[in-house]
């Protein structure tokens, strides 16, 4: 599993993009986030997502991803053998992934937050 499988952690802008570039897949065996901002960055980069299946990351990826169980090793074994051989597949998930992940950006979400914080401001005066 060494030869295939490459566990890290911190890198740089530009090595995250020569990784994304070389990758099969991202897989994230995560227990609890908040957000999935590496899946959006991998699904924009063109790669499929191996992904735990709780509730924020089906909410972030819809059904564009190979979901795991992070307790069970062998549910992200299969995952990754699904990433091995199934080139149609993978290659489905990325396509569909990146469409999914253009929904995303700075510029929608600080927009939302904007207009979330007009709202709130108009309803407050308006109890008042």
């Amino acid at each position: 599993m060494q030869d295939w499988v490459t566990l890290r952690s911190w890198v740089d802008a530009d090595e995250m993009r020569e990784l994304y570039s070389t990758a099969t897949a991202l897989a994230m065996p995560s227990f609890a986030d908040g957000f999935s901002l590496p899946a959006l960055e991998a699904m924009m980069a063109g790669l499929p997502v191996m992904i735990s299946d709780i509730p924020v990351y089906r909410e972030v990826v819809g059904d564009v991803a190979l979901f795991i169980d992070p307790n069970d090793l062998g549910s992200i074994a299969n995952a990754m053998r699904i990433a091995a051989t199934d080139s149609e597949r993978m290659q489905d998930l990325a396509q569909r992934g990146y469409t999914r992940a253009e929904r995303f950006s700075w510029e929608r979400t600080a927009k939302g937050t904007i207009e979330s914080f007009e709202r709130a401001l108009t309803e407050g005066k308006s109890r008042r």
